[in-house]
This record gives C-alpha cells, sequence and structure tokens, in this order.
C-alpha cells in the first residue's frame, strides 16, 4: 500500500500576517511521533488515499463545505444547488472520478470479503470523522495562549462549523491574523513537482502542490493546515497518528502520494496482478474482466463493485478480448519498425504524448478498432485492456520499413 505524505512549511508570511511563534511543543510532538502503519482493516490507507484524491481533484481539504453525510447515511460529496464553488463544482467538468470512487467503497459489495476491506466500518467511521475533527479544531482553540473574546471562549476563524452571531463574526476576524490562532486556514493546492520521499521508512513517488490562499499569497500560518487532516486520521496531539499521513514544514507545499492503486491510472493488465485490498480505481473500466490474484492467493478476474472501481473476484472468468492480435508490445517510447509489408499490430502499453507515422505507402490505420484519418490525431481512443492498439493494413506497394513512433 502507498503511503501518503504532507509537507507544509513556513515560507515567508503574507501581508498583515502576524510573525507565528515557534511551537515548542508541536515540534517536540512531532519528533517523537509513532505513526500507525497497520491498515486498520484497511480504514487507515483508504482515507489517506481519499485525502491524496481531494487534494487533486478538489484542490483543498474543507470536508465541511465539500462533504456531507447523504439520505443512506453515507459520506458524499456536495452537489450545490445555489452554484457556489464547493463539492463537485470544484472539480474539472463537476467530475471528481476518484474522491467518488474512494467513497463509493462505503457501499458493501460481494466481490471484496469483509476480512480485506469492511465497507461498514468504513463508512461508520467516516461519519465519525466529521466530530473528531471538529473536536481536534476546538482543542487547539482552547490551547490557554489562544486571544479570549469578550463574551467569552477562545476565538475561531470563519469556517469553523459553529454558528454565531454576526457581531461575534466581526471580532473573530479581527483576530484572524493572531499568531496563536490554530485554525486551518481556507486554501488550494496546484501542483508544483514530483520527487521520492516517504513516511514509515517507505520511499514513493511523490507530487508536490504549492499551497496558497485561494486568491494567492501564502497563508498566515500554514502548520494549521494539518488540523484539516483529522478528517483523514491525521492528529497532530497524539503519537499514532494515521502512518499513510505524514506532517511537516517546508516552503508553503503540500507533498502528497496519488500512485495507490485507489488514486493512480490503472496500470496496463499483465497476468494475476494483486491490487491492495483486492480493488483498483478504474472508472473507464479497461482493466474490467482481466486477471488478478486475491490478497488471499486465489487467482480471479477484475468485475464491477461501482462508482468506478473494480474488485478482485476469485474464480471469476478472465475474457480478454483484443482489438488486434500483437506483432509486437511496446513498453517504452521510440520508433518501431515493422519489417514486414504484412499487416502489421502494435500494442502500447507505455505512455503516449504525441505519435506519428513513417513510410506508409499503401497502408491504413486503425487505433482500438478506430480507423484513423489524420495521422498523429491527438486524443487516442479510450485504451483497450490498458493498451493502444496500433492496426496497420497492407496493400500493393507496401513498405516493410514502415514505422510507428511515439514519444
Amino acid at each position: 500500500m502507498k503511503k501518503l505524505v504532507l509537507l507544509v512549511a513556513t515560507g515567508s508570511l503574507a501581508v498583515g500576517c502576524a510573525v507565528a511563534q515557534t511551537d515548542d511543543t508541536t515540534e517536540q510532538a512531532e519528533q517523537a511521533v509513532t505513526y500507525n502503519c497497520s491498515t486498520d482493516s484497511a480504514k487507515l490507507p483508504t482515507k489517506a488515499a481519499l485525502a491524496a484524491a481531494m487534494a487533486s481533484e478538489l484542490g483543498r481539504w474543507d470536508i465541511y463545505k465539500d462533504l456531507y453525510v447523504d439520505s443512506n447515511g453515507r459520506v458524499a460529496l456536495v452537489v450545490p444547488t445555489d452554484g457556489s464553488a464547493n463539492g463537485v463544482n470544484r472539480c474539472p467538468n463537476k467530475v471528481c472520478a476518484r474522491t467518488d470512487a474512494i467513497l463509493g467503497l462505503q457501499v458493501p459489495n460481494s466481490v471484496i470479503p469483509t476480512s480485506v476491506f469492511d465497507a461498514t466500518a468504513f463508512k461508520e467511521d467516516l461519519k465519525a470523522s466529521f466530530d473528531r475533527q471538529k473536536t481536534a479544531i476546538q482543542d487547539a482553540l482552547n490551547q490557554e495562549n489562544c486571544p479570549v473574546l469578550s463574551s467569552g471562549g477562545c476565538g475561531f476563524v470563519a469556517g469553523f462549523p459553529t454558528p454565531f452571531s454576526s457581531g461575534l463574526k466581526a471580532e473573530v476576524n479581527g483576530l484572524k491574523n493572531a499568531s496563536c490562532m490554530k485554525t486551518p486556514e481556507d486554501h488550494k493546492m496546484v501542483f508544483k513537482s514530483s520527487s521520492t520521499v516517504g513516511p514509515c521508512g517507505a520511499k514513493y513517488n511523490m507530487y508536490t502542490y504549492t499551497v496558497q490562499k485561494p486568491g494567492g499569497g501564502n497563508l498566515c500560518n500554514v502548520n494549521n493546515l494539518q488540523l484539516a487532516l483529522s478528517f483523514f486520521g491525521w492528529t497532530a496531539n497524539t503519537y499514532n497518528p494515521n502512518g499513510y499521513i505524514a506532517f511537516s514544514a517546508v516552503d508553503n507545499t503540500v507533498t502528497i502520494d496519488p500512485t495507490d492503486t485507489d488514486i493512480a491510472t490503472p496500470p496496463p493488465p499483465v497476468t494475476s496482478v494483486k491490487y491492495d485490498y483486492d480493488r483498483v480505481s478504474d472508472p473507464t473500466k479497461t482493466l474490467l474482466g482481466t486477471s488478478c490474484t486475491t490478497q488471499a492467493g486465489l487467482s480471479g478476474s477484475l468485475a464491477d463493485i461501482g462508482r468506478g472501481m473494480l474488485g478482485c473476484k476469485a474464480g471469476g472468468t478472465t475474457t480478454v478480448t483484443e482489438p488486434c492480435t500483437p506483432t509486437a508490445t511496446a513498453t517504452v517510447a521510440g520508433s518501431y519498425s515493422f519489417n514486414t509489408t504484412a499487416a502489421y499490430c502494435l500494442k502500447v502499453t507505455a505512455p503516449i504524448a504525441g505519435w506519428g507515422v513513417s513510410n506508409f505507402t499503401a497502408r491504413t490505420l486503425k487505433v482500438n478498432g478506430t480507423d484513423v484519418t489524420t495521422m498523429g490525431a491527438m486524443p487516442l481512443p479510450v485504451q483497450s485492456n490498458g493498451a493502444w492498439y496500433f492496426w496497420s493494413s497492407t496493400g500493393t506497394g507496401a513498405l516493410s520499413y514502415a514505422a510507428i513512433y511515439f514519444w
């Protein structure tokens, strides 16, 4: 299971923000923390994958604006009726495929055994996590060095899920830049770069996002963002938080691991793939019916379990239909010469940013069964079995050194 790491840093302060005080207690607690690297019936890594999916698709962690408990008692994405930029409205084309697929795991299915992943336990845990995050924020606000309002109690910023009067709101807004405020600010995330770091002693391909105010500029105290992660199992005030999420500070960035089978583009199908917790997010269902091996070591095939998620079903019949029988398979970018005047089928499992053909006299081309009228045209048709199949016909005058190339 891939781990999720959050790397958040202080950087320079935005105009109007008070100079943040060093929180030695928090720093010492982080140094002494022992990550919970157990899976807890797969709940912990699944919650980390949900955090990664929401960072990628919604560009923030604001569960009180983007998530709610629906009429079925399950946590779901908000579908605004007022046109607000919350929930599904934040995702590209209002489609949150990965986030929705992971939330769909709250629905029990007959494919994945409860011993591998318990959908009901995951659902109940997510619902309880709303209160966990509220409690974590309230605990931070109750620290003795927080500003006391004239009405009594500790200050909090707008967005904390407690009703308050307009007068109290004005007073709170006047305290938003105080250095001791502990609440997470409104923020946005934008992809910055990739690297290889990870928690729990492991290293994975990681993706880094810059974290800023919604309108631009640095957060007043970026470390407060960790309180927005309490919903996903990270708790700054304990010594055993979700080990698939880790928090530290460097240059106003957040680094996450989106390569888990819950959120990454599915790999090309190969014999007997063992997927994390017997599942893989595959919204286009390109892997449906392909071979897999369950966590129990049983052979099977991937079956649809809903919301763009496939599960490894033991004993299933594996039926893989290919648009053409491959003459060769391309796993890396390059130029692939036919070395024959006959028809040719090139199966490509590598990523394709662009492509073309050469010496194609007397030949036509299909990609995954679709006629190509303009060579090099993008985008390509949807993958079939996790691959693109380039099929070239032959004809009088066809050249043996015809080639297909891609990068």
